[in-house]
């Protein structure tokens, strides 16, 4: 995108569920590379009781945000076909009580309201200049006062 100015159209040639799969094990992977030093990054003024993760299926950040917040749960959004996906993951590392998953497109559906901190990681590259300003101002709609 940057050189092109062109969205990625990544989502758009996974041909299967397969495909996806293995996109979203290889997503993971290279989170979990950094997720513990990302959340470790974050300066919060009071520990997190809800997060929103737009666009991570896999869960990996959100389960590393649970795991440093005790209280903390948290709603992953991302398309319908891989949102089963993500669950699966997450029940594997045992955070299913406090990681949900909802299949969605965050452009168009209902993001709530009220959380303390909304994530979109390797999400905007994906969308238009004009979608992805649209999508970050609604989620910082989404957020709490002193999100």
């Amino acid at each position: 995108m940057l050189a092109s100015g062109q969205p990625l159209a990544v989502h758009q040639e996974l041909p299967d569920g397969a495909a996806w799969r293995r996109y979203v094990l290889g997503m993971r992977d290279l989170a979990g590379l950094v997720a513990d030093d990302v959340v470790g990054a974050l300066r919060v003024s009071r520990p997190p009781r809800r997060l929103l993760d737009l666009g991570w299926t896999h869960g990996t950040y959100a389960a590393a945000f649970c795991r440093r917040y005790p209280t903390l749960t948290a709603t992953v959004l991302d398309l319908p076909p891989v949102a089963t996906i993500g669950a699966e993951l997450i029940g594997v590392m045992g955070l299913a009580e406090r990681i949900e998953f909802r299949g969605g497109d965050a452009r168009r559906d209902d993001l709530g309201s009220g959380y303390d901190v909304v994530l979109l990681f390797d999400v905007l590259h994906h969308f238009p200049a004009q979608q992805a300003r649209a999508l970050l101002g609604r989620a910082v709609s989404a957020l709490s006062p002193g999100g």
